[in-house]
């Protein structure tokens, strides 16, 4: 995730946080959506005061987080939660309030809540783009929307930086480029990359080979790698590192994430950095660590489920 021109260096932590359990994209996506793979369809959504404690826990924390995403399905599909986290987020001071607070949509409901969001800005936006044939993932024309909704918010003021994610299948490399040149167009802040994820032998993984990556490193850095789109691959750390060995990448560097930049490009590897505190409040109030959120069928986990003193708990712990 990107950190904005405003966000204070000194913050350790990055926090997701559910805020429900719908998106209407879900006939359309289907299984190929990571959230649906997780089989937890029937748990009930936290009660919306239960989900503002959470909030106030984790905006209380001392030392303050670094960053804190607003995710769900999709998180415009509960504006009244939305617009209170960001306005108990602009009432406090910037000592006293993480480095910076975004979201993660499919942009189509934003310009129902672009008046409230100009009032209460968001750091930044994260879209997702993908080629529906080779994915499963919406279709052209619904990102193509979405992203359009989202840089119209940048314009209106309603947002500092705008990104976007797409996944990878190994096989989609033709179609990946044609959304480069349109997000190089358009002067996204940034372009996020990713592997596409499946059920394998009941667990979430990443279905692309390092062989893979290093062809897709290799078409970016000719491709995009002179002009102005910054590109991240986020990675597993050992796709990273095996990945670092095959393509000759520079120096390590970062803090909340490692990256390295390939051949002095605007193409960057990115990975975790797992000594980093990481929480997910799951929408069933279940508190997952980084190892957790992409686990099937999960019905325990390390933090338990939300209680009041949790979040300070899991903190004070890291």
């Amino acid at each position: 995730m990107m950190t904005p021109s405003t966000a204070p260096l000194l913050r350790r932590g990055f926090f997701n946080l559910e805020v429900n359990n719908r998106c209407a994209l879900t006939p359309v996506c289907g299984d190929a959506c990571v959230l649906a793979m997780r089989g937890v369809t029937d748990a009930k959504e936290i009660e919306r005061e239960q989900l503002l404690a959470v909030v106030n826990e984790a905006f209380a924390l001392d030392p303050a987080l670094r960053h804190f995403a607003i995710v769900g399905k999709e998180p415009t599909e509960s504006p009244e939660e939305l617009l209170a986290i960001l306005k108990r987020w602009h009432g406090l001071s910037k000592e006293c309030r993480p480095g910076s607070i975004g979201m993660i949509t499919s942009g189509l409901g934003i310009p129902c809540l672009t008046c409230e969001l100009v009032q209460t800005p968001l750091s930044w936006v994260l879209v997702s783009v993908d080629d529906a044939q080779s994915t499963g993932l919406r279709t052209g024309r619904i990102a193509s929307r979405g992203l359009e909704n989202a840089l119209l918010l940048h314009k209106a003021g309603g947002v500092e930086l705008v990104a976007v994610n797409t996944v990878f299948t190994g096989g989609n490399l033709e179609a990946l480029s044609e959304i480069g040149k349109i997000l190089a167009r358009e002067k996204v802040d940034q372009w996020g990359i990713g592997s596409f994820l499946a059920i394998e032998r009941d667990a979430i993984k990443a279905t692309v080979s390092v062989d893979d990556l290093a062809m897709l490193v290799a078409h970016l850095v000719r491709t995009f790698g002179q002009g102005e789109l910054p590109i991240v691959l986020d990675l597993s750390r050992e796709d990273f590192d095996a990945l670092c060995v095959k393509v000759h990448a520079g120096e390590q560097s970062g803090s909340w994430r490692y990256e390295v930049s390939v051949e002095s490009s605007q193409v960057k590897l990115t990975t975790f950095n797992r000594s980093e505190p990481f929480l997910r409040v799951r929408y069933d109030g279940m508190l997952l660590g980084f190892d957790e959120v992409l686990q099937k069928d999960l019905e325990t986990s390390k933090w338990g489920r939300y209680t009041l003193g949790a979040i300070k708990f899991w903190h004070d712990a890291g």
